[in-house]
C-alpha cells in the first residue's frame, strides 16, 4: 500500500512507545527493510521520537539513502494483520479509512491471489478495523480455498530459492534508550 511519510513516521514512532514499558507486549515492534530509522527515548519506558528516517533508493549492495519527507508517498509492505491497524498499528488503520490501494495476498493451491482493498471501516465500540474489499472476498475460514496470514509462506517460498539469507550491510533499527 501507499502511505505518506508523515503516516510512516507516526506508525513507527507510536508502536514503539507502545513498546517502551517494562512488560509490554513487543511483538509490534516495527522491524523494517529498505529503509533505516533512528527513535530516541527521551522519558524512561515511556516516550521518544523518531530522529532520523531514511529509504534506500540504490540497492542493497550499494545503499543510496535519502530522507523520508511529509508529503511524500512510499509503497510499504506489512502483512494484512497490521495493515489493518491491529497490534496498535492505528496509523495504518486510519490512513486507509477513505480509500487506500492496498492488496491483500492469499494462498491458494496454485499459488497467491490478490483481493484489492477499497477502504477499512472503524468499529469504535471494539476498537478495531474491517477490511472492504473492491470485489472478492477472502475465503479464509476452515475448509475455504484461500490461505490467509501468508507472511510467512510467502517468506519461505522466497528463501526457498536462496543459498544462504545474510543480514544486510547496514542497520535498518536503531533504538537508543535513556
Amino acid at each position: 500500500m501507499t502511505i505518506n511519510g508523515t503516516t510512516l513516521k507516526n506508525l513507527l514512532t507510536t508502536t514503539i512507545i507502545d513498546t517502551l514499558p517494562q512488560g509490554s507486549h513487543a511483538g509490534k515492534f516495527p522491524y523494517v527493510g529498505g529503509m533505516r530509522y533512528t527513535f530516541t527515548e527521551d522519558n524512561k519506558n515511556v516516550s521518544g521520537s523518531i530522529t532520523a528516517i531514511e529509504v534506500n533508493t540504490g540497492t542493497e549492495t550499494d545503499p543510496k539513502w535519502a530522507a523520508v519527507t511529509g508529503d511524500a508517498e512510499y509503497v510499504v509492505i506489512v502483512n494484512n494483520y497490521n495493515a489493518s491497524g491491529n497490534d496498535g498499528w492505528n496509523a495504518l488503520g486510519n490512513a486507509q479509512l477513505s480509500t487506500t490501494d492496498r492488496v491483500d495476498l492469499v494462498k491458494t493451491a496454485t499459488g497467491y491471489k490478490a483481493y484489492p482493498v477499497d477502504h477499512l471501516t472503524f468499529n469504535a465500540d471494539k476498537n478495531t478495523y474491517s477490511v472492504v474489499y473492491t470485489g472478492d472476498v477472502p475465503s479464509c475460514d476452515d475448509g475455504g480455498v484461500d490461505i490467509c496470514n501468508t507472511d510467512a509462506l510467502s517468506f519461505i517460498d522466497y528463501a526457498k530459492d536462496k543459498v544462504v539469507l545474510k543480514s544486510l550491510p547496514f542497520e535498518t533499527t536503531t533504538v537508543i534508550y535513556k
